[in-house]
Parts: C-alpha cells; sequence; structure tokens
C-alpha cells in the first residue's frame, strides 16, 4: 500500500519511531465509518469537524465515542470493507492498531491538512511527504480558496471558547515555537531577524502572552506556555506572531478578531504564493501588522450586548463552507 510506505517515510522525516501503542480514545480522538455515495468510508481521529452544523457533529461524538470505547482496536475490522481512508499520515503513527488493519479493498487514501503551515511555506517536507504518498490531499480555507472549512476543531472546542467568553475581553500575543534551525521546515532558521526573547518580553509589558509549549524564550509573569485554546473567549482581540497557527483557523471560523504580526525584515518569499495572496486579503481588511509601535496600539471595542448579537449574525450569516462532508459527496 502506498500510504504504508509514506508512513514509514513520514515517521523516519520526522525522527521517531512507532509508540507501539493503541490509540487513546477521546472526546476529540476517534475512528468513524460513513457510508458516501455507496461507498463505506473511514474518518479517522483528528477529523472534528466533518459536517455543517453544531448539532450535527455533536451527534456523531455522542455515537462513535461510546463505541470506540467500547470496541477499542477492534472496531478497525471494518476496514477491510472500506473503500477510502480519509485521515493524515500521522493517523498510523498515533495508532498501532491501524498499522495492522486490513485494507485489502481500499482504493484511495485522502490526506486532509490537520494543523499550521501546510500550504503556507514554500517549502515543508512533511506536507511534501503527506502529498507524495496520498491520492488526494486537501487544504482548510482560508489560506486555500479551494479548501475546506477547517477539520481540527469540534463541538467541545467550540463550547471551550464560548466559555472563556464569560470574563472581561483581554488581548492575547499567541507565539509559536520558533526556536531555531528545524529541517522539516528549512525556512523558520530566517523566520525572525530580530532577538525573538527580547521582543516577547518587550509585548509581554502590554498583553498576554501564550507561548507554544516547545517555545524556548524567557518566561514573565504575564508570559505562559501551553494551549491558548484554553484561555481565548469569543471577545478577546488574538495577535499571532506569523501565520502557521492551527488556532488562527478556528478564530476565523468564529470571527475571533485576530491580527497576523508579520515583521517587516521578513521574506516574504519563505511563504507560498497561496499565503501570500491570503496576507494581502488581511492587509486588506487592516488584519497585518509590520511594526512593533502598532502592534502596541491595539485596543479592545468596548463590551457591550449588541457586539454579541452582531457576532452571532455574522457567524449565521457566513457559514456556508464547504465542510469535508460537502467535499467527500462531490468527489469520491
Amino acid at each position: 500500500m502506498r500510504f504504508l510506505e509514506g508512513w514509514r517515510s513520514l515517521k523516519q522525516l520526522m525522527g521517531h519511531e512507532h509508540s507501539g501503542r493503541p490509540l487513546n480514545v477521546g472526546l476529540n480522538n476517534y475512528y468513524r465509518f460513513k457510508l458516501i455515495n455507496r461507498r463505506l468510508i473511514l474518518v479517522c481521529p483528528g477529523i472534528n469537524n466533518l459536517y455543517r452544523g453544531f448539532v450535527r457533529e455533536s451527534f456523531d461524538v455522542l455515537l462513535w465515542f461510546p463505541l470506540n470505547l467500547l470496541l477499542r482496536g477492534k472496531i478497525l475490522y471494518f476496514t477491510k470493507y472500506c473503500h477510502s481512508i480519509v485521515g493524515s499520515l500521522h493517523n498510523f503513527t498515533q495508532d498501532s492498531e491501524l498499522v495492522k488493519a486490513n485494507f485489502e479493498r481500499v482504493e484511495s487514501f485522502i490526506s486532509v491538512q490537520h494543523g499550521g503551515n501546510y500550504g503556507e511555506l514554500e517549502a515543508n517536507y512533511i506536507e511534501e511527504c503527506e502529498k507524495r504518498y496520498t491520492d488526494k490531499f486537501v487544504f482548510w480555507k482560508p489560506v486555500a480558496n479551494s479548501g475546506v472549512v477547517q477539520t481540527r476543531y469540534g463541538p467541545l472546542h467550540f463550547l471551550r471558547i464560548f466559555l472563556n467568553s464569560f470574563r472581561s475581553p483581554k488581548v492575547i500575543f499567541v507565539g509559536g515555537a520558533f526556536v531555531g534551525n528545524d529541517s522539516r521546515w528549512p525556512t523558520y532558521a530566517d523566520y525572525y531577524k530580530l532577538d525573538y526573547k527580547k521582543f516577547i518580553n518587550n509585548i509581554s509589558e502590554n498583553y498576554q502572552v501564550i507561548l507554544h509549549p516547545e517555545s524556548e524564550p524567557g518566561r514573565s509573569d504575564n508570559v505562559v506556555l501551553g494551549s491558548a485554546l484554553n484561555r481565548i473567549g469569543l471577545f478577546d482581540t488574538v495577535i499571532f506572531d506569523g501565520t502557521g497557527h492551527t488556532l488562527m483557523y478556528l478564530c476565523d471560523v468564529l470571527y475571533v478578531n485576530h491580527h497576523i504580526y508579520v515583521h517587516s525584515e521578513l521574506d516574504l518569499k519563505l511563504f507560498s504564493e497561496q499565503n501570500r495572496n491570503f496576507l494581502v486579503c488581511l492587509d486588506n481588511q487592516k488584519k497585518v501588522i509590520n511594526d512593533i509601535d502598532a502592534l502596541r496600539k491595539i485596543k479592545l471595542p468596548s463590551f457591550n450586548f449588541r457586539l454579541v448579537i452582531e457576532k452571532y449574525r455574522i457567524f449565521r450569516a457566513n457559514k456556508n463552507g464547504p465542510f469535508l462532508i460537502d467535499y467527500l459527496k462531490d468527489n469520491f
């Protein structure tokens, strides 16, 4: 199977061995089978936003999460009847049982973007590996015009953002894990032409700063390492230190006000053409910030109930997709 060869190449590229452990089933981490156009399709863990609508997706959580808990690895028995697999080559690293499944009738593997950086950098070896060994690679909107609505975040993530909103709005700066040269993403070595530690300490005087757990910059009382998802609310203003953040796609879906900080000395040739076009669109919306002085001037809108009504109205009016289920129905 070509996609199994791709998984082995990906494992070697990422520099770690298979864990040998079965899937750790969770509310956002389970298998489901779908009959689409009279063909059985395996939808892998990590795809949590398959359908249009909070209620429909929540129904699948209530159905498939208990089944996965009950059957564990045995649920993969039905892969021998599957026509296609929808997921990522990373799924084989996350579950030792998936590698042992029967793929005799599988005709295609549809790989779906599962995080930031995909389609955003001019050179991304992991993306190139996944595209080479799968039959189709599906990108996310809005960076990819022909993509689908993000699939990483589902009902439980939406609920968490909503619950985080019952406090005063904040300005939150979200930083990545730019810790030096990384052969998987060679452009990272040149991503910032500034002292990032000094920059973070400077920003933390004005805003709450949340950094990726693998980041190295020094911490202060206003700088924390961890998941920004646990701290962002609907009415916050979020500033991302460049593109490549998975959370940016969630902010786009939920209409959380967000900006991209792109340092003025950054060589935009490091980005893919579609990402450069995306940045132009954001710049036209005054969502791109190029210098630290402009960064410090960002202010929160005054909170009032009309803001809640307006955000709900926009969310309902723009819920168009396409969603992954639409793509699968149209193409398979």
